[in-house]
């Protein structure tokens, strides 16, 4: 039997890193959102201000996430990451005001920015010399995993326990994951082995030449990947909300975003795949389409089953290309400096979340609808789409000019 390469071991390690930090903190946490507001009576402008509340310090970690990784390892940062992944849920758990709610949605923030996409492609560029988008893929898909598994089984522990359990039994599995990633993450130093190769990329003609962006195309960029982070984050933010707004029972939700989650896992790898196989514009122009589609639906309303399903199901495919797309876009662009470019990305993505997570709820609050937030977030995903198609066809015409001599 051939030996699985322990490139793929840190694979799965990345996925359950990324199921129970972005995933628990983001993902199946939309659950709890409409319970939080119902228990203790808060507003949906409340909501989206604990929200942004999460957002500002997940954007502040950034400016420390390298050094943070830089003196502690990626070993103990991981595991540290986790552990204050379970505090933010123990904070939760005692939560009883909107102050300690604050607290706990903060902590969380830092602990989405230290255990979130920063260090799951540190870690894959470190062992992956080929097959790194579909890595990417697959590990980015953890959070779709979450939707699947964790967001059934919290409505129905929350609707037959409590909100407090639900969030106690979150600590006890952050304080195993913790545990069990301390001891699988290892470079491949550690390891003495080799990153991962692909046999068959062997006699590939190489790319001819690196391509490294004007400073105007990083800017077309930075825009685009703050629009992006505006529409995907905050529009998938409150899908749960709008959807229960609208009517919906609360298992009938759970199940959409577990269809979400099946979708986010598909698109998640299928992106990286695409990326690997046919180039990253293909890729974008696919998923960008999806996304749109998706938001298209959600500013439909009405109370039909079939639309928001679909609705759900485009906006999960389209939506699984955020935490892809950055690294390989990085990738792709970067001219070598690859940490430098990925941090730039990282932090228009989420500013892109800072500066358009309040507009949902007091919209909300106004014209008691999420419709008229998803039209805004259509609009803005088509204008990304196009920035981002246009520094890769200049990408393209830089690599395929012919070199003089």
């Amino acid at each position: 039997m051939k030996k699985v390469h322990y490139a793929w071991v840190i694979c799965g390690a990345c996925t359950l890193l990324q199921f129970t930090v972005s995933g628990l903190l983001t993902n199946s946490f939309t659950v709890f959102q409409p319970c939080i507001l119902a228990q203790n009576g808060f507003s949906n402008t409340q909501l989206s201000a604990l929200i942004e509340i999460r957002t500002v310090c997940a954007f502040l970690a950034l400016f420390f996430v390298m050094g943070y990784y830089k003196k502690l390892g990626l070993k103990m940062g991981v595991a540290l990451s986790v552990a204050l992944t379970g505090a933010a849920f123990g904070l939760f758990a005692l939560a009883g005001s909107f102050p300690a709610y604050c607290a706990a949605f903060a902590l969380g923030g830092v602990a989405y920015t230290l255990g979130g996409a920063v260090p799951v492609a540190l870690l894959l560029s470190a062992w992956f010399n080929d097959r790194g988008g579909l890595a990417l893929g697959i590990a980015a898909a953890g959070t779709g995993i979450n939707n699947i598994v964790a967001s059934p089984l919290f409505t129905r522990l929350i609707l037959g326990s409590s909100l407090r359990a639900g969030f106690l039994v979150q600590v006890l599995f952050c304080a195993a994951v913790a545990l069990l990633l301390f001891f699988l993450l290892k470079t491949p130093r550690e390891r003495g082995e080799e990153p991962y190769t692909d046999a068959r990329s062997a006699g590939r003609a190489p790319v001819p030449g690196a391509f490294r962006m004007t400073r105007g195309q990083l800017i077309l960029m930075l825009i685009s990947a703050l629009l992006l982070g505006g529409y995907v984050n905050t529009g998938f933010g409150y899908l749960t909300t709008m959807y229960t707004l609208e009517g919906f029972g609360s298992m009938q939700v759970a199940y959409g975003m577990s269809l979400t989650g099946a979708a986010l896992i598909g698109g998640k790898c299928l992106y990286g795949l695409l990326s690997d196989r046919r180039g990253a514009p293909v890729a974008n122009a696919v998923f960008y389409g999806a996304s749109a589609a998706g938001l298209l639906l959600c500013c439909l309303g009405g109370t039909s089953p079939v639309r928001m399903f679909s609705s759900l199901l485009f906006s999960g495919v389209g939506f699984s290309m955020t935490s892809v797309a950055l690294p390989i876009w990085a990738a792709d662009l970067s001219g070598g400096d690859y940490p430098g470019v990925l941090k730039k990305f990282q932090m228009a993505n989420m500013a892109g979340n800072l500066l358009f997570n309040m507009l949902p709820g007091p919209v909300a609050d106004h014209f008691g609808s999420y419709v008229p937030v998803y039209i805004v977030f259509t609009a803005i995903c088509a204008v990304s789409a196009v920035l981002v198609q246009r520094v890769y066809a200049a990408r393209k015409k830089s690599l395929t000019a012919p070199v003089s001599t």
